[in-house]
């Protein structure tokens, strides 16, 4: 099997790729945009032993920045869409609120 140059299989980066089309559906970043999508152990004892991490980086914004507990493998866009409405809209609600 093939290794990316990053150390993760061909399989992991064809999974991280599929994952990064569908945020680019889900939530669509500008052009300069940089999507991150990787696979890290959760060191956290609640959670399972892998999860998948999203970040969508914009030049002069803050990174946003999304965990689904499933392997990348495991990842589908229902996953990916449910993940980032659900965490826009509560990011959205404590902005609301802030400027009560």
């Amino acid at each position: 099997m093939l290794g990316s140059p990053f150390g993760g299989s061909k399989p992991e980066a064809d999974h991280a790729r599929r994952v990064k089309e569908w945020v680019r559906s889900v939530a669509p970043p500008s052009a300069e945009a940089h999507i991150m999508v990787t696979q890290v152990a959760c060191p956290d004892a609640d959670c399972p032993d892998v999860e998948t991490i999203i970040a969508i980086m914009e030049p002069g914004a803050p990174a946003r920045r999304y965990k689904i507990f499933k392997s990348i493998a495991q990842v589908t866009q229902e996953d990916v869409l449910a993940t980032i409405t659900l965490s826009d809209a509560a990011s959205h609600s404590r902005a609301l609120e802030q400027k009560k």
